[in-house]
């Protein structure tokens, strides 16, 4: 693997990580940035890394860049529709079913239409090096989620995911945190994620579907094996 093609692998999902900041309001609209210097400490990758995933925030009008000044965010992301909150385990269910149905169907779209480009760049963030400890996996997950979903070549899709990006990285972060000790846990999670690229590399769209429909039904259910009422 080149150094480039690390630094686009790296950027992508430091993108995806930095999306809930700015629509959260930990970066509000007209306040500037931290320093590329602190944001490489605070996200663990190279100062280049950074650059591209602000160069993409900027693409998106995200983010600008004043000259002397750094980079400041000019417009927040809010969803047009707000979906239910999470405040139980029984709110996890639906949520669940939901994205079975959505992603399902997107990730069929995939296998019809991804490019090469977005094929690759599914295979880089699926080959990432991780450990079941890193706090860093509930970004990377849903960071594959999104990709699939951008690579449906349905912006609907994507900006579904992305409207529910408080709840998905509740219940991911939930799911993480609490199968840190189970061992197979991230293996087959890993497995599952290529299973699914594998299948929309092959053009595949029926099993794509189903691929993907059985990983979120499995993570679910695995994380309410042995843990009912963890949110109260």
């Amino acid at each position: 693997m080149t150094d480039s093609e690390t630094t686009y692998k790296l950027s992508d999902t430091v993108y995806e990580e930095m999306l809930p900041l700015i629509q959260g309001g930990a970066w509000a609209t007209n306040g500037r940035l931290p320093s590329e210097q602190d944001m490489a400490a605070q996200f663990r990758v190279s100062r280049p890394v950074i650059r591209e995933a602000l160069k993409r925030l900027r693409s998106e009008g995200l983010i600008q860049s004043r000259r002397g000044s750094g980079s400041f965010v000019v417009r927040e992301i809010a969803p047009e529709t707000e979906y239910p909150s999470i405040s139980s385990i029984a709110d996890l269910g639906p949520l669940a079913s939901f994205r079975e149905g959505v992603e399902g169907e997107a990730a069929s779209l995939a296998a019809e239409r991804r490019t090469q480009d977005q094929l690759d760049s599914l295979y880089r963030l699926v080959d990432m090096p991780r450990a079941a400890a890193d706090e860093k996996n509930a970004g990377r997950d849903f960071a594959f989620h999104v990709q699939v979903a951008e690579a449906s070549a349905n912006p609907f899709y994507r900006n579904t995911l992305l409207s529910l990006r408080r709840q998905m990285m509740l219940s991911m972060n939930l799911t993480w945190s609490l199968s840190l000790f189970e061992a197979d846990f991230l293996d087959t999670v890993e497995d599952q994620h290529r299973s699914v690229v594998v299948a929309i590399g092959n053009q595949n769209k029926d099993e794509a579907c189903r691929l993907m429909r059985h990983h979120i039904r499995w993570v679910h259910n695995r994380f309410l094996h042995g843990h009912q009422g963890v949110l109260g």
